[in-house]
């Protein structure tokens, strides 16, 4: 239950947030740098763990007609 509290006050807060950046004509807030900074880490650390099987993978995709 308290999860479910958290993730309601979470999301209350998220939409407002969401809502003012089409208004926001300042660029990126330092915020948004460091998530994008962090989410390409996370990409990046993902893509080099499994990059053997993303490529074995892609070479077994046979298209057909």
């Amino acid at each position: 239950m308290i999860l479910k509290r958290r993730i309601v006050q979470w999301w209350t807060q998220l939409i407002p947030a969401l809502r003012r950046l089409p208004a926001d004509d300042r660029g990126y807030s330092a915020e948004a740098v460091i998530m994008t900074m962090v989410l390409t880490a996370i990409g990046l650390t993902v893509g080099s763990i499994f990059s053997d099987e993303i490529v074995a993978a892609a070479r077994d995709i046979v298209f057909h007609d």
